[in-house]
């Protein structure tokens, strides 16, 4: 009668195997969602979202080939992990912005909701059956090497509709959570590749002077570069630290990072060459219809010279053709800063 007790310990198996896959396939969004989680950075200098997946890994192994009594051991963890998990997406729901998780790797990229509490909170629960079942006395391998012809029957009906819920669910949402792609313009098109539009009205707080500075006038008589930023967000902390240098070599730009609002007490040091400007209620980010990270480009003439670009890749391929277009137009580097 306690046979159906083996599902709990091979279905946490199978996720935790699934959600190790995917942070091995993708390693940056694992590391960002530790960014955008809020967790110690004292975890990311220990290299945790590395080591993280191989962790899984190998707890999903333990839980089914361990044999009791070491087994009560092995739920013990998946029980504690489980209840950390929860317990970091509870506190995430407090904070005021929308967080990204990547849980599951990109497979699992989205904001953290009470949706995303609730599954944590069912995994929490079918790991606290394993774990009743094993002070028990009982584990998986001993349970799979008494199976029978019925037994063994039941187990691959589950399986299968575990690959057909995959097949018809799953593949949809990691198509959904694929970064978007766009066509190549056609050769000699690249000129009607872009449209371009007069700067939008709207203005952002010069966090110097206390002044509301007219987008059109953000550039100084420049181009302007602004950088719509999320304190707390991996992809932008990487855009963040990829700034500077940039901005270093390509002083006929003025950049200017922007975080969501205004009243920040401190804001990161990104060198002489990056300004910082505060958009009131976010306005001008909502101007232009943008997530965080993105990126506009401003010409003197008073029009948008490109983008709006979103994301990390998106921005970092954004930045390189203006580099290109400046190398083309006879505008030299000035050098790293």
């Amino acid at each position: 009668m306690t046979t159906p007790l083996v599902l709990p310990s091979l279905l946490l198996a199978l996720v935790l195997t699934v959600s190790a896959v995917f942070k091995l396939r993708d390693a940056v969004t694992s590391t960002d969602a530790f960014v955008s989680l809020r967790l110690p950075d004292r975890l990311r200098a220990l290299k945790v979202p590395v080591l993280l997946p191989y962790a899984e890994l190998l707890l999903a192994v333990a839980l089914v080939v361990v044999p009791e009594p070491g087994y009560v051991v092995v739920t013990v963890v998946t029980v504690l992990l489980f209840v950390a998990y929860l317990a970091v997406i509870v506190r995430a729901l407090g904070f005021e912005e929308r967080v990204e998780c990547g849980c599951f790797g990109r497979l699992g990229l989205g904001d953290v909701d009470r949706r995303t509490a609730v599954r944590n909170g069912v995994l929490v629960l079918v790991a606290l059956v394993a774990l009743g079942d094993a002070v028990a006395g009982h584990s998986v391998i001993e349970r799979l090497v008494d199976f029978g012809v019925t037994e063994w029957g039941w187990l691959i009906g589950v399986a299968v509709a575990i690959v057909l819920t995959w097949l018809v669910v799953g593949r949809r949402s990691e198509a959904a959570n694929a970064t978007p792609t766009t066509s190549e313009p056609a050769q000699g098109d690249d000129q009607l590749d872009y449209e371009r539009r007069p700067i939008p009205y709207g203005a952002l707080l010069d966090r110097t002077t206390g002044e509301s500075v007219p987008l059109f006038a953000v550039g100084g008589g420049r181009p302007a570069l602004l950088v719509f930023v999320n304190l707390w967000c991996g992809p932008c902390v990487r855009t963040m630290e990829m700034l500077p240098s940039w901005a270093g070599r390509h002083s006929a730009i003025r950049t200017i990072a922007i975080p969501p609002g205004t009243g920040f007490d401190e804001l990161p040091d990104l060198g002489p060459h990056v300004s910082w400007m505060e958009d009131p209620a976010a306005t001008v980010a909502r101007t232009f219809a943008v997530t965080y990270p993105s990126a506009v480009l401003f010409g003197v003439d008073g029009m948008l010279a490109g983008g709006p670009e979103s994301g990390f890749d998106g921005i970092s391929n954004f930045l390189d053709e203006i580099s290109e277009q400046l190398a083309e137009a006879g505008v030299p580097a000035s050098g790293a800063p």
